[in-house]
């Protein structure tokens, strides 16, 4: 029954979370979105800082090339 699956408790799986593959994943997770995080403020930072120091018009500009990817799903469904 149940393709051979036995359900018991049991804290083997608790035990196995912790060893090295488990471990492995978690920790290269970890530093792929700290690296992500990372290149998004050095990019996002000086992208703020001209946005708050240009022109009206300018700030339009900045304002639309910000807000095109998040209209291609819209573009796209229609």
């Amino acid at each position: 029954t149940y393709g051979g699956i036995e359900w018991s408790f049991t804290l083997d799986n608790y035990r196995r979370v912790f060893s090295g593959l488990y471990l492995d994943i978690f920790f290269k997770s970890l530093r792929l979105a700290l690296s992500t995080s990372v290149i998004c403020l050095l990019l996002a930072y000086p992208m703020a800082w001209a946005m708050a120091t240009s022109s009206a018009a300018a700030r339009r500009y900045w304002v639309l090339l910000l807000a095109v990817p998040f209209l291609t799903n819209l573009i796209i469904r229609v």
